[in-house]
Formats: structure tokens, C-alpha cells, sequence
């Protein structure tokens, strides 16, 4: 038994040093302090990811200003508004990149609000009518609304533009109380003036800078007010997590590589199938030592049990992941090629920046997937626990029944 032991520990040994003097492995380990330095450092050096041009066709229009003045004042850790001079200012700072998009706000802000107020909406009340006050085609002849200029007509673009719909929500919903006002002023004692300067007084009055909202996971851990704003750093855990799918397919080519020079024609069949798993956990599970040590130092550490307990399984499910998909294409051409596809998967099918829900069942092939939604209460500890268990007997199992349909002369 201590004999088995010590052969065992003396494997481990030579299978890590032969993986740590391969530079390719040494660099997949350093991207993960790196990356981690860098999203830290960006995260912490910029005021707001995106920043937004405004300007204005009439300098003079008071209404705008007003609006530019509440819109600058309160910026966020996602968009901040700037003013610019004039239109041609705004085109260039968006050409140069200086802005991420751009609002060019019409001659007579708060006459555009009465129009568009007065209209009748077939459906959705105000909200219908404030998406009809933006142009966003492009096309400036139309001077009655507020033109959108972007750089590219990305998610982003569409996000920052639905934020300012928020943001002068406030100033269209009471051009809409005015309006209706105006139509049933047989029923108010008081004149439009006085009217006009009430609604104005009252709603401003009742104006709510407070954040009504407290974000949990559905485990109810709370988020801290730092975590909830830092949108940089947010999607370091999957990026991570990719990392280590990466990690995993690397030492899957490696061992294709070794199969091919011959370097597994002395062990028996059921030696090699375990060889190979442990051969990919070991390095997989040297990128996980470093993500842990990575995640202590950001806001989405939870605690060291929780911690160590989901990394241990994600090893075992991206090592059998990677193991059964280099059993089912042992080429490594074919398997190569293959990874840079993979990464995308795991970058924009799994939740690293946003979830799909509309192709669950090949979501759930993918590790990080699990791993992610199981971190705060999403899927259920057990649902990880059985893809470690499944994906490790297949692979397992598809690398004996390969190796004895290929089989080669053993000396043990």
C-alpha cells in the first residue's frame, strides 16, 4: 500500500514538472493575475465605461440645458454625459472615439415634449410615446426629434440609449399631465400659468433620488453597493472560468501529441484511460489554485469552503469535458480548431456577460455554465456534482473503448 502510495505521489510529481516546463502552460497560469490586475486596474482608473456626447441645435434652448445639467451631474459607473459646443464637435468626438454615442437634441426641446405629449398613443401610454422621440435612423431632417449618433449599432449603443429614456421620462410624463390638463381645463378653477407652475412645483417635489432597489442572488446573499456598480470586474469570474476550459483543452493537445509520438505504448489500456484523465486535472487544477487565489481579492468572493468546494468540482467537470471531447476527436487538427469555437460558446452562451435562455440544453454541456448559475443558489449543487460524476465515467470510458479498438503492444 505505501509502495502504491509513493509511485502514485512520484507520478504526480513527474506528470506536474512536465507540464510546468511547457511555456504554453506557464502563460495560460500568469493570464490569470494578469487578467485579474487588469480588470482591477481598469475597473478602479475609469469614472464609466461608456461616455455619452450631448449637444444641442439651439445653444439658447433652456429646456436642454436643463437636461444636460441633471444628466451630467448624475453620472454613473456605466454611462457618464458630457456637453459638447455644438453638433460638429459631437461627430468628431464620436469619429475619434472620445464618445461611445452621441444625442443631438432638437431647436426647441420643450415644444418637442408638448407635441409629442398631445399625441394619442394607440398602446403604452407614455412609454409609447417616448420612444417616438428619438431618431435613431440616421437621418437628420428630421429636426422634431432627438438624433442618436453612434459609433456602431452594437448591444451598447441600444443599452445607452434606452438609459436616457429613463433619464427624461421625468420631463415627457409632465408635458403628458400638462396636456391632459389642458384638455379638461373646464374642471380646474385655476389659469394654464398657474396650473403649469403647480404640476411643476408638485412633481418636483416628489422627485426620488433614493435607490429603491437591493440586489440578491437567489441564495439572498446580498450584493455590496461596490459590487452592484463595478460593471468591469462583474464578469471576471467567467472569464476565468474560461480560462480554465482553455487550461484543460491545452493538456488535452499535449496528450493527443504524446499518443501520436508513441509515448503511451508501455501501459496497459485501463492505466492509460486514468493517465490521461489525471494528466488533464493536474493542470487544470493549477489554474484553479490560481483563480481562487484571484477571486479573494475581488467583491464576488463568497467564502474559502464555498469557494474551494465549486472549484474543486469545476476542475473535475472541465477535465471531463475536455478528456471525452479529445476521445471523441482524437485529431488534433480537427480538435485545434475546435477550441477557439469552444471559448466563444463558453463566453457568450454561458452568463460571463449576459444569459441566453433560449438553447438551455446545450448551455448545460457547457462547465461553466453550471458553475456560474451554481455559485449563488441559481441551479442546484447537485446538478454540478452529477456532471463531474457523468462527464468523468464517459470519458473514461470512451478512452478504454477507443484504445482497445486501436490497440497497441504493452510491456506491463
Amino acid at each position: 500500500m505505501i509502495k502504491k502510495l509513493r509511485t502514485a505521489i512520484l507520478w504526480l510529481y513527474l506528470t506536474q514538472k512536465r507540464f510546468l516546463l511547457r511555456p504554453l502552460f506557464l502563460l495560460l497560469l500568469c493570464l490569470v493575475p494578469l487578467l485579474s490586475l487588469a480588470v482591477g486596474r481598469m475597473s478602479s482608473g475609469a469614472d464609466s465605461i461608456i461616455r455619452a456626447a450631448l449637444a444641442c441645435r439651439n445653444p439658447s434652448d433652456e429646456k436642454a440645458q436643463e437636461i444636460f445639467a441633471r444628466l451630467t451631474a448624475g453620472g454613473s459607473a456605466a454611462i457618464q454625459y458630457y456637453v459638447c459646443a455644438d453638433e460638429k464637435e459631437l461627430k468628431e468626438d464620436i469619429a475619434s472615439g472620445k464618445a461611445r454615442l452621441g444625442f443631438v437634441f432638437p431647436e426647441d426641446t420643450q415644444a418637442m415634449f408638448d407635441a409629442f405629449a398631445a399625441q394619442e398613443a394607440e398602446s403604452g401610454g407614455a412609454l409609447s410615446v417616448l420612444g417616438s422621440l428619438f431618431s435613431g435612423n440616421g437621418k437628420e431632417t428630421d429636426d422634431a426629434r432627438i438624433l442618436v449618433l453612434a459609433g456602431s449599432n452594437d448591444v451598447v449603443a441600444k443599452l445607452s440609449r434606452e438609459q436616457l429614456y429613463g433619464k427624461i421620462y421625468q420631463d415627457l410624463s409632465l408635458a403628458i399631465l400638462k396636456a391632459w390638463m389642458d384638455q379638461h381645463a373646464g374642471g380646474f378653477y385655476m389659469q394654464k400659468e398657474e396650473r403649469d407652475r403647480y404640476l411643476e412645483e408638485t412633481m418636483a417635489a416628489y422627485q426620488m433620488d433614493e435607490n429603491l432597489f437591493r440586489l440578491a442572488y437567489p441564495d439572498e446573499e446580498l450584493l455590496s453597493e461596490k459590487a452592484s456598480s463595478d460593471y468591469l470586474s462583474s464578469p471576471l469570474r467567467g472569464l476565468l472560468a474560461v480560462l480554465m476550459v482553455l487550461t484543460g483543452s491545452a493538456a488535452a493537445l499535449v496528450l493527443m501529441l504524446d499518443e501520436k509520438e508513441g509515448r503511451f505504448i508501455w501501459m496497459k489500456n485501463s492505466s492509460r484511460c486514468i493517465y490521461r484523465y489525471f494528466s488533464i486535472l493536474i493542470p487544470v487544477a493549477d489554474a484553479a489554485l490560481f483563480v481562487l487565489i484571484a477571486l479573494r481579492f475581488t467583491e464576488t468572493f463568497t467564502d474559502w469552503g464555498k469557494e474551494i468546494l465549486l472549484l474543486s468540482l469545476l476542475c473535475l467537470c472541465i477535465t471531463g469535458f475536455s478528456s471525452l471531447l479529445g476521445c471523441l476527436l482524437p485529431d488534433m487538427t480537427l480538435y485545434g480548431a475546435l477550441i477557439p469555437i469552444l471559448l466563444l460558446a463558453c463566453l457568450f452562451l454561458t452568463p460571463v456577460f449576459l444569459d441566453l435562455t433560449f438553447v438551455r440544453p446545450l448551455q448545460a454541456l457547457l462547465p461553466p455554465w453550471l458553475y456560474l448559475n451554481a455559485v449563488h443558489g441559481s441551479v442546484p449543487l447537485q446538478s454540478i456534482c452529477l456532471y463531474a460524476v457523468i462527464s468523468g465515467l464517459m470519458s473514461l470510458l470512451a478512452d478504454y473503448l477507443r484504445n482497445r479498438a486501436a490497440p497497441v503492444h504493452s510491456v506491463l
